[in-house]
């Protein structure tokens, strides 16, 4: 990792830069926020529509910069942590990009309470092994998916493209073509499909976020209705009763933590299902 020296920076920070890596999961991990692992700055939730299944991403801003080699293993070590004491969570590196230092992010000791590490996991250098990344094969890779979207899929093109482009960059003409082979045969493994957001009107937005509203209050009210009917059927529902034998309305809102409307509505309905 880079020194930097604290005086020539205005802002009173150690570095000019942090490093974000954002961390994937299959399953939520926030229980452990504060335990095994410290707060990330960001985090959000996404649902895909092709598997139906639900991704947590975290992300996570660490003090300094790590383009040594050292550095590089010590970032290395954090996501093995993450693999080996998430081990049936799905755990996958996200992204790993430096940027600029607004603030002192985090210190690589706060990542201590995952489990250590004694030898990276086999699975892990597939696809989560963080290395400097090679430019010119993510310059030819954005290049070429350019093209198949102008619906051309000649190989002669896209060669033609790096080495009018690429050529004085990279190591020598060999290494480029071996490069462009690489690229193209992995679009052509995969009937020459991009991976190309398509953006989403206006109106489109707009019905999917009424939907995703229209989800989130039916499962809201499920989930409180779930709660009241456990309440007053399960083992300690008499300590919602009154000695009147009627039921106690604000202890079962304090309880369920619900508007007393909402217990009188849920309340209502289990006194139909009782009869």
């Amino acid at each position: 990792m880079h020194n930097y020296n604290q005086k020539h920076l205005k802002s009173g920070l150690k570095t000019p830069f942090n490093t974000k890596i954002t961390i994937k999961s299959m399953a939520d991990l926030s229980g452990n926020f504060g335990n095994e692992l410290p707060f990330p700055q960001y985090h959000w939730i996404t649902e895909s529509k092709w598997d139906l299944k639900t991704r947590y991403y975290y992300q996570f801003t660490i003090d300094g910069v790590f383009d040594t080699l050292r550095g590089v293993a010590f970032l290395n070590d954090i996501i093995a942590r993450f693999m080996i004491t998430f081990p049936n969570e799905g755990i996958e590196k996200q992204e790993v990009k430096r940027i600029p230092a607004r603030k002192e992010g985090l210190k690589l000791k706060q990542f201590q309470g995952l489990k250590s590490v004694k030898s990276l996991p086999k699975q892990f250098y597939k696809t989560n092994l963080f290395t400097n990344k090679d430019n010119v094969f993510w310059a030819l890779k954005i290049a070429l998916e350019t093209q198949l979207e102008q619906g051309n899929i000649s190989y002669e093109t896209f060669e033609d493209f790096a080495f009018a482009n690429f050529e004085d960059k990279a190591k020598d003409r060999s290494t480029l073509r071996a490069k462009c082979r690489s690229i193209y045969n992995w679009y052509a493994d995969r009937n020459f499909e991009t991976r190309t957001r398509i953006r989403k009107d206006k109106e489109e937005v707009m019905a999917t976020r009424q939907q995703n509203m229209i989800k989130l209050n039916k499962d809201k009210a499920a989930k409180a209705k779930r709660v009241i009917f456990g309440l007053l059927s399960g083992l300690t529902s008499f300590e919602y009763k009154k000695p009147s034998g009627k039921w106690n309305v604000s202890k079962l809102a304090k309880d369920s933590k619900l508007a007393r409307d909402t217990v009188y509505k849920y309340l209502e309905e289990f006194k139909l299902n009782q009869i």
